[in-house]
C-alpha cells in the first residue's frame, strides 16, 4: 500500500470512529421516541452509516460495506416511518455499530471476520418488519438462568373421581335381569315356570231339606199300627138269610 493510500485509509478510520462517537445515544434516543420519531436524528445516524459504507466499498472492505449497508437498510424504514423502532430493532442495531467499530478499530483483518449473524438480523428487519429471535449465542447464555429461576412445580396426583353406582330398578318377578355390557354378553336365563294355581276347595254338600212329616195324633197311629179286628170278622145279614 502507498503513502498515499495509507493516508487515505487512516482518514477513513478517523472519519468513520467519528461518526459512531455519538451513534449509541442517538440510538437509544431514537428508541425512546418510539412512534414519535425524530427524523433528524434518525438522518443524522442514517448518513453515518451511509458515509462509512461508501469509504469501505472505496478501500475495498467488503465486510465493513456490507454490514454498514444492512444497518442503512433498516435505518432508511425508520426514517420513511415505515417501521417504528422497539426496542428489539433498536437492539440489534446498537450491536451492528458495534461490530462496525471493532472492524473499523482493526481494519486490517476486518475482511475475515464472520458478520452473518448481524447482517441476517438487519435483513430480516428489513424484510419482515419485525425483529427475528434472539441469537443463537444470546439464547445459549440466557438458557441456563432460565432453568434455575423456574421453579419445579410439584406433582400433583390426579384426583380418583368414584362413579356413584346407580341403583338398579327392581325387576317383576319372572323376568331376567338386564346384562350389563361391560361383562359381555351372556345367555339370558330360562325364565322361571309360574306357579300352577291352588285348586279352589271343593263347594261343601248341601243337603236337601227334609219334609216336614205332619204330626199324627198318638191314638190315630195306633189304630193305624194294629190290625182292626172288625176287618177280620163276618158281618151276617139277617135278612138275607
Amino acid at each position: 500500500m502507498s503513502i498515499e493510500d495509507d493516508e487515505i485509509l487512516q482518514g477513513f478510520i478517523e472519519e468513520s470512529l467519528e461518526h459512531l462517537a455519538d451513534i449509541e445515544n442517538d440510538l437509544l434516543a431514537i428508541e425512546e421516541g418510539g412512534a414519535d420519531i425524530d427524523v433528524e436524528l434518525v438522518n443524522k445516524v442514517f448518513r453515518a452509516a451511509h458515509s462509512i459504507k461508501g469509504g469501505a466499498g472505496f478501500m475495498g472492505l467488503t465486510v465493513i460495506q456490507n454490514l454498514a449497508h444492512a444497518a442503512e437498510n433498516v435505518l432508511g424504514l425508520i426514517r420513511s416511518e415505515k417501521l417504528v423502532p422497539n426496542p428489539d430493532i433498536v437492539n440489534i442495531l446498537l450491536l451492528a455499530s458495534d461490530e462496525l467499530q471493532q472492524l473499523i478499530e482493526d481494519v486490517g483483518n476486518s475482511n475475515d471476520v464472520d458478520i452473518t449473524e448481524h447482517v441476517n438480523a438487519l435483513n430480516a428487519i428489513y424484510e419482515n418488519g419485525e425483529a427475528p429471535g434472539k441469537p443463537e449465542a444470546e439464547k445459549k447464555e440466557t438458557e441456563p438462568e432460565a432453568e434455575t429461576e423456574t421453579p419445579k412445580t410439584a406433582e400433583v396426583e390426579p384426583e380418583t373421581v368414584v362413579k356413584e353406582e346407580k341403583p338398579v330398578p327392581a325387576q317383576p318377578e319372572g323376568q331376567p335381569e338386564p346384562i350389563d355390557e361391560a361383562q359381555g354378553a351372556q345367555p339370558e336365563p330360562e325364565p322361571k315356570p309360574e306357579p300352577e294355581p291352588e285348586p279352589e276347595p271343593p263347594p261343601e254338600p248341601v243337603s236337601p231339606p227334609v219334609p216336614k212329616v205332619p204330626k199324627v195324633p198318638a191314638k190315630k197311629a195306633k189304630a193305624k199300627s194294629s190290625p182292626q179286628k172288625a176287618d177280620t170278622s163276618i158281618r151276617v145279614t139277617v135278612s138275607l138269610l
